[in-house]
């Protein structure tokens, strides 16, 4: 994470909860970071853990966004399949401009990025050589799915599909215009996804105040894993 220092986990028994230990302990953990040039720590709290979440703030920590990670299970049934009046198609090498320019609306670092340990940055949409050859010999692989406008110029609505030989499972990514989010993109992406990756459990982290989304998960038998907030503090 560059200059970004991760607080993994702050835990105290349950005899000595409520004496000011966890924040002593986030002190000295922060005090250690500062002392080593870090610019930033970061961390994830459970959305319902009020407690934990004033012990950050007092700390001086923001909120960025918060994140669901939803489950979908492997051999439920798949939705039936619909025409739209658009083409989903596989994205182009020389496109990566355009995503980008997507994820700059829809997923900007002040709100998260793309996710946890995931800040909006060029690297994620432009390979290099050196990257595909890494690709390649870890058996990743990540294909990227989209829907253009009618000129073709413009990318409306992304989604990644993330999958590794040594995983039971693949990960995906959705991105969609903000002022776009009531159309059937997301929709088309996701029902997509599951036709082709039925016996395969999916996975997708994304944010919690998107509920057009949210309802489409559910519909698409969806299960939340994980409901988490991303908090940050400024060294």
């Amino acid at each position: 994470m560059g200059d970004a220092w991760i607080i993994a986990n702050v835990g105290v028994h349950p005899d000595y909860q409520r004496r000011g230990i966890a924040y002593q302990l986030m002190e000295a953990g922060l005090d250690m970071i500062r002392k080593r040039n870090g610019k930033q720590a970061i961390l994830q709290v459970n959305y319902d853990n009020v407690g934990a979440q004033r012990l950050y703030e007092r700390l001086g920590f923001i909120y960025e966004r918060a994140w669901k990670t939803w489950r979908r299970s492997t051999f439920l049934r798949s939705p039936i399949a619909h025409n739209y009046p658009f083409h989903i198609t596989r994205l182009r090498p020389g496109e990566w401009k355009s995503e980008y320019a997507l994820a700059q609306q829809a997923r900007p670092n002040e709100q998260g990025g793309l996710g946890w340990l995931m800040p909006l940055h060029k690297k994620y949409f432009y390979a290099s050589l050196w990257q595909r050859i890494m690709n390649f010999f870890s058996l990743n692989s990540t294909e990227k799915l989209i829907i253009r406008d009618d000129t073709n110029q413009q990318i409306l609505a992304s989604l990644w599909i993330e999958n590794s030989m040594s995983a039971m499972s693949i990960r995906t990514h959705l991105m969609t215009a903000p002022h776009l989010m009531h159309e059937p993109y997301a929709d088309a992406l996701i029902s997509n996804v599951i036709q082709r990756f039925n016996r395969s459990t999916i996975l997708m982290e994304h944010p919690r105040d998107d509920t057009v989304v949210s309802d489409l998960l559910t519909h698409y038998q969806f299960r939340v894993k994980r409901d988490l907030w991303h908090m940050r503090l400024d060294l």
